[in-house]
């Protein structure tokens, strides 16, 4: 309690824990544990009844990765966060670095070991632990994030921690997220994200580079526009359609893509079936 308040703070904890060398998702952990009314602040009653409980033995026992990567005072408390540290979230992690802009304002999370110590051996900013946790953020000193960019492999992941960062991230944070097609792009910005960054879309994009049919910024940012603003309709109607539900689970759309990858027709596939 470092400003004599009478109570604890998560930046108080975070200095505190970290001289202990306590991972950061245990930090995270013990001060959620501890705040049990959920005010932000660790009062005097509640870290008695914490650790009566056993929780900081608790925290102190918690195995992180062999390396992980250590930050400083430094970091930035708007740094950008990146959700994911697989095919994806590394390729967006050195993109961004390699600006040389962002210095202490860039840091990643990954619940795969092998990937944080990977990430931190190459002087990657990554942290173990769920990055679709804010109290997480919180610990590493991030508490109001520039923009927080998604970028699970699965779509599952990718909507679970949409709407789990919607309901406790700051109200104004952006929240941009990776996806492989329309569908999942659809169902994405129907969450309220700020934008999805298509991966069809972009691929599409870069055959009109290639083709010399869009030649210019302007004329990419034009059609790439177009494109979302599509996908954003069909994310306030619905993406069901007369055939939806004949396969359970699926949609027209879903049926369409699948088709396409196996060399069949939709009706083929519901025959199938």
């Amino acid at each position: 309690d470092t400003d004599n308040s009478g109570s604890i703070d998560v930046e108080e904890l975070r200095v505190a824990l970290l001289k202990l060398r306590i991972p950061y998702a245990a930090i995270a952990d013990v001060f959620t544990s501890f705040d049990s009314n959920g005010d932000n602040k660790i009062c005097r009653d509640e870290w008695k009844a914490g650790c009566d409980a056993g929780l900081l033995q608790l925290a102190l026992k918690t195995k992180a990765p062999e390396i992980e990567a250590v930050l400083d005072d430094s970091m930035s408390n708007d740094a950008i966060v990146v959700c994911g540290f697989g095919k994806m979230g590394r390729a967006v992690y050195e993109m961004l670095d390699s600006t040389g802009d962002l210095k202490n304002d860039l840091v990643a999370f990954s619940l795969d070991p092998s990937r944080v110590t990977a990430g931190a051996l190459s002087g990657a900013k990554v942290i173990f632990g769920d990055g679709a946790r804010y109290d997480l953020f919180k610990a590493v000193g991030v508490k109001t994030p520039r923009a927080v960019l998604i970028t699970f492999a699965t779509q599952s992941r990718r909507v679970n921690a949409v709407k789990r960062l919607k309901q406790s991230l700051p109200e104004s944070t952006p929240i941009y997220v990776f996806a492989e097609n329309e569908r999942n792009c659809a169902e994405l910005l129907k969450l309220g994200v700020d934008e999805v960054v298509n991966e069809t879309t972009e691929a599409a994009l870069r055959f009109t580079n290639v083709l010399g049919l869009s030649t210019t910024a302007m004329q990419t940012d034009a059609l790439r526009s177009n494109i979302l603003n599509s996908s954003r309709k069909d994310s306030v109607t619905s993406f069901k359609s007369v055939k939806d539900d004949i396969i359970p689970g699926w949609t027209e759309i879903g049926l369409s893509d699948l088709a396409e990858e196996v060399n069949l027709t939709p009706d083929d596939l519901i025959k199938l079936y």
